[in-house]
């Protein structure tokens, strides 16, 4: 059985500004009990509006001095694509990417990067 430990681990906001104004803010995560499953969650916002963003997860276990851990198996709010919103949730199934990751000094960095305008759908109506 795969062993997961992830203690007193500290979340980091990062922010990547390319030409718009992306925001990381309410960051949080916790480790679903007896599973390897990290529930990651944050708010996106964008101060110049209607963008759409590219979400990315890295970990570092020096207590941020370097993000060299990128996980790989996750699901939810990430990759491209992102609309802003509050709330929005990222799965990471550390098992499937560690045998056994066990430290006090992680951190994990999202980040979000703009990518293009986002068009809402189009509202339909019926005819009455």
């Amino acid at each position: 059985m795969k062993k997961l430990m992830l203690g007193f681990v500290t979340l980091l906001l990062y922010t990547l500004v390319f030409g718009v104004s992306p925001e990381v803010k309410n960051v949080r995560f916790s480790q679903r009990e007896g599973t390897n499953l990290v529930d990651i969650y944050y708010d996106l916002s964008d101060a110049e509006g209607g963008e759409e963003f590219t979400v990315s997860l890295s970990l570092s276990a020096d207590g941020g001095n370097s993000y060299k851990i990128i996980p790989q198996t996750l699901s939810g709010d990430y990759g491209s694509k992102i609309t802003p919103g509050k709330n929005k949730h990222i799965v990471w199934d550390a098992g499937a990417d560690f045998d056994s990751l066990v430290g006090d000094e992680f951190v994990f960095k999202v980040s979000a990067t703009g990518v293009g305008k986002y068009v809402p759908p189009a509202k339909t109506e019926t005819p009455a």
